[in-house]
Formats: structure tokens, sequence, C-alpha cells
């Protein structure tokens, strides 16, 4: 048997560095098949892989939500007031008023709110000293009254007790240089306001039973007429103005003409 030394000695260094063996040309050969793997051990066995699930990443810049409010209630429209003359009052001096006049409201004798008398001393309406009068015109150029209001305010103090003609003339001076004053019949407002200061006379009431036997108690729209209206007034007029009062209010069932024009 002929060796190749030279093969010999190449294949044996081939062996000795576990280097693959080329076939020669010409030659197949199949390699071997895979041993199989042993199992890993069940404690050994590495877990199951797990599908992570990276939630989307939020917008760069959200915007905050929009809210939209409402829009408002619409607002009630003002109340048109009804046609007047240039005074505010018809001839009688009238103001255009509800039927009624609701309670609470300051005594007027245009409105025929009530006025009534304090349960108190008659004696006690010929006291108290009578401011004077210290009436003056609003800022502005208009104040058509304000003439007439000076002369009827000194009246007031002979007109009325000295209790109720004292309310009557510090009632006006109140309102001096503001608006008020300058209200159409200021003066018969404040006077029949001031009635309400009277301490009621028990010697009225017969003089008032004849009165509410001519006018009744408030019928028709120019009658302002009640008993506690005349009981007060009755009350707090002069003693020396008692029977042409009288007469005025029996005559007219009112009480504004005969609170100043007297």
């Amino acid at each position: 048997m002929r060796i190749d030394r030279e093969r010999f000695l190449f294949v044996a260094a081939a062996l000795a560095t576990g280097a693959t063996l080329t076939p020669a040309c010409g030659s197949s050969q199949t390699p071997p098949p895979e041993e199989p793997r042993a199992a890993a051990p069940e404690g050994q066995r590495p877990p199951p892989a797990q599908s992570v699930v990276i939630p989307p990443a939020p917008p760069a810049s959200a915007a905050p939500p929009v809210v939209i409010a409402p829009p408002p209630a619409p607002e009630a429209p003002p109340p048109t007031a009804p046609p007047s003359t240039a005074s505010g009052r018809d001839i009688f001096g009238e103001r255009p008023q509800p039927a009624q006049a609701g309670a609470g409201k300051p005594p007027n004798p245009y409105d025929g709110t009530p006025v009534t008398a304090q349960s108190c001393s008659p004696s006690l309406n010929a006291t108290g000293p009578i401011p004077k009068c210290a009436i003056k015109a609003p800022p502005g150029p208009t104040c058509e009254s304000i003439g007439d209001t000076k002369s009827e305010c000194p009246t007031l103090a002979t007109l009325f007790k000295p209790r109720v003609a004292a309310a009557a003339i510090e009632c006006l001076n109140k309102r001096s240089g503001t608006k008020d004053i300058c209200e159409f019949n200021v003066s018969s407002i404040c006077a029949y306001e001031a009635l309400g200061s009277a301490c009621k006379d028990p010697a009225v009431t017969p003089l008032c039973d004849k009165v509410l036997a001519r006018c009744g108690t408030g019928k028709g729209r120019y009658n302002k007429m009640s008993r506690e209206s005349c009981e007060a007034g009755v009350s707090g007029v002069a003693d020396s103005k008692r029977a042409r009062f009288v007469a005025c209010i029996t005559e007219s069932c009112r009480f504004e003409t005969c609170l100043t024009y007297m």
C-alpha cells in the first residue's frame, strides 16, 4: 500500500486543528444528522416571552376643552309709562295710579293712600316748636313749582296745630335742594303726610260721620276719602280752620286743595 506522504501530513494537521475537510471533486458526502438536544429540566426552563404593550404617546400639546357658556336670559322690557300732561297730572291734579295703592306706601292725597292719626292725648297737638321754612331749588335750569312751594310753606304754620305744622315743614325742608322739592303740589303731599303725626281727637268722630255720609269711602275716581284720613285731618287742623276744612273735604271728598289753599 502506497501512502502519499504529503496528503498524510495534511490530514493529520487538519485533524489536529479541528478543521473541516472539503471532499475532493466528484465525491459526495452527506453530513451526519444532528443529535436531538436533551430537554432542560422543568425548573431550569426559561420563562416564556411576554408581549409588552406600549401605550400610544399623548399629543405634544393637548388643548383644553372649550366650554361654551349659555347665552344670558333676555332682560324684561321696562314698564311703559302711561301718557300724562306736562306736569304729570290732569286738571284735577290726578296722577295715573293703579286702582288700589299697595300696602306700605307713604300717605299721599293724590294716590288715595290713607293716613292714620296716632293714639295719644289730643293736647299734644298744640305742643312743639315749628321750624322755619328753608327751601331752595336744586341745581339745574328747571324747577317750575319752586315759587309756589316757597309761598305755601309758611301757611302750614297757621293751617295746622303746631305738632302737625312742624312735621309738614320738616318734610319740605328735607326735600329742599333735591329734585323732590320740584314735585307738583309737594306742599299738599307733605301736609297730608304730616297728618299722621296728629293725635286723634275723639270729638272729630261726629264731624267725619257727616263727611262720609256725603262722600262715602273711595267711591269714584276722584273720591279719596276714608274715615281714618278724615279723623287725622280734622284732628290736626287748627281750631280756627276746622269749620272751613270740614266744609272743603265734604264738598270735594279729597284733601289736596283743602291742605294749602285755605
